[in-house]
């Protein structure tokens, strides 16, 4: 897939809607967004799996993410209304 310009919480949010999965460990969405190719940081790499859970635990997404479990397989849902 070609590199679309979207911020990293866009990119997350369209790779679990492609997947139609809502629900993700942390390291399957980084999977997924590095799979995609929507997102890539300024260095030119694909985000690691610290830079995924640190956006999905910012309060500035709170309503878009929720994040639970242990801290070696964290999940990342997708608040769906």
């Amino acid at each position: 897939m070609a590199m679309i310009d979207l911020e990293l919480h866009e990119a997350m949010v369209i790779a679990m809607a492609r997947r139609r999965r809502f629900k993700m460990l942390a390291q399957e969405l980084t999977d997924a967004v590095r799979e995609d190719g929507t997102y890539i940081r300024g260095d030119g790499k694909a985000p690691p799996r610290n830079q995924i859970l640190a956006r999905a635990q910012n309060r500035t997404y709170r309503d878009l993410f929720v994040v639970t479990g242990p801290v070696g397989s964290r999940v990342i849902r997708l608040k769906v209304e």
